[in-house]
């Protein structure tokens, strides 16, 4: 059965596969067999998640499954070696954001809410650009699950001090 009770997300991917974000991990449960699998965070893994509590979920276009931790983004890789994490930082010391949401652009990149900003995140390079209120965000903290794509393809995110929306393609640095 499911591993934990209190559940943040569920996502179907498109092989039909349920995945569930939970206090204590990522559950995958495989409707043909029945059976679920946990991956957990092992402090003696580098390749697992970096936290227990898993907090958001996204399939990209790409068919990449993308994790929202409270310890940081990851992105799951499969192959004949078996299942991984790779982790994203989006800032160097200890001081490891949580993940509120993740929400896909028409260009492939990650839009990433957190407990510290919005992070941009570039798959490919691996690249990532945070933005904060120095930027024009709401000052504070972006909640768990409160983001979405509109169908006109404008980022919403819910924070703790109001809502910030924007079309990434109109993002531009100073």
């Amino acid at each position: 059965s499911l591993g934990d009770n209190y559940g943040f997300a569920l996502l179907e991917d498109r092989h039909g596969i349920l995945w569930v974000a939970t206090e204590s991990g990522l559950e995958r449960f495989d409707r043909a067999t029945g059976a679920f699998t946990r991956h957990r965070h092992d402090p003696a893994d580098r390749n697992s998640l970096r936290h227990t509590r898993v907090y958001s979920l996204h399939e990209s276009r790409a068919g990449d499954l993308w994790i929202g931790t409270a310890g940081g983004l990851h992105r799951m890789v499969s192959d004949a070696a078996g299942t991984r994490f790779r982790y994203y930082p989006f800032a160097s010391g200890q001081d490891v954001p949580s993940i509120g949401a993740i929400l896909e652009d028409d260009d492939g990149a990650l839009w990433v809410s957190t407990t510290a900003g919005i992070t941009r995140v570039d798959p490919g390079s691996g690249q990532v650009k945070s933005y904060t209120a120095k930027d024009g965000l709401v000052d504070g903290a972006y909640f768990v699950g409160a983001g979405l794509r509109g169908a006109d393809g404008r980022m919403h995110f819910g924070g703790i001090s109001g809502m910030t929306s924007f079309r990434p393609g109109e993002v531009r640095d100073n």
